[in-house]
């Protein structure tokens, strides 16, 4: 998405019309996108306003930076300004916000790896009881609504902390 910015940006600093970089965007970007754009493209050469085809654009997506996109696009075909260099910091914007995830993916990595192993080790530390002892760890079995319980804390205690280390920015 960044690039597609990045190539609309290009094309226009080359003197073509926003039309024109959201056709460049469909010939030369990766399938999904170019698609979508292509879609948007045809809209527009069918008669169908820049607004409104940008607008279902966004609303097929469903992707915030394509949200961002169009509501910056709509401001400035008001306002004026250079669409080329706002398309520029949007793609900056947005590769910042994927270096951000990556960054947080990996400092939450060892969070993850925790919740894994203290959701497994109750599991696995039973089913080692049970191989060998069965008799001591069959007793166990014999009182179904503990075991009820036990997963019930267990499915608390992911859902927990699948909230601690999900950030939502």
């Amino acid at each position: 998405l960044p690039d597609a910015f990045d190539l609309m940006a290009r094309t226009m600093r080359a003197g073509q019309t926003f039309s024109q970089a959201i056709q460049s965007v469909a010939e030369e970007a990766a399938a999904p996108l170019s698609l979508e754009f292509a879609y948007c493209y045809d809209q527009q050469y069918l008669g169908m306003s820049t607004e409104a085809a940008l607008r279902d654009l966004a609303r097929r997506t469903g992707l915030l930076e394509i949200k961002i996109f169009v509501v910056a696009v709509l401001v400035h075909r008001q306002t004026g300004g250079n669409l080329s260099e706002l398309l520029e910091r949007l793609a900056r914007v947005i590769r910042e916000r994927y270096r951000i995830a990556g960054l947080l993916e990996s400092l939450t990595a060892e969070g993850r790896l925790q919740a894994y192993i203290m959701l497994a080790l109750p599991v696995l530390l039973f089913t080692v009881m049970y191989s060998l002892n069965p008799n001591y760890a069959g007793t166990l079995l014999q009182y179904p609504i503990l075991l009820l319980i036990t997963a019930g804390f267990m499915t608390a205690g992911a859902l927990w902390m699948r909230k601690i280390i999900r950030f939502d920015y």
